[in-house]
């Protein structure tokens, strides 16, 4: 992935994660790790995404610092049925 996508792909994920901030929406994150996080936005730093976990138990109540460039998805958590 060349340096321009990957700006695009920060930007994209930007502006999705203030409007999930914005409608307190809660989200599903994979980074580079491949950890997951899933809970609320609590703040959006111009390098870093702060997250309160909701689950996986080992993580519930506790808040993360994710920087832009690690997350490789950011989606809408939706419960399975």
């Amino acid at each position: 992935m060349n340096t321009e996508n990957v700006k695009e792909k920060i930007e994209r994920i930007k502006i999705l994660s203030t409007l999930f901030l914005k409608d307190n929406i809660k989200v599903f994150i994979k980074d580079i790790y491949h950890s997951y996080y899933f809970g609320n936005i609590v703040l959006i730093n111009d390098d870093s995404i702060i997250i309160k976990c909701f689950s996986p138990p080992n993580r519930s109540g506790k808040e993360f610092t994710i920087y832009w460039a690690n997350i490789l998805d950011l989606k809408k958590y939706e419960e399975l049925k």
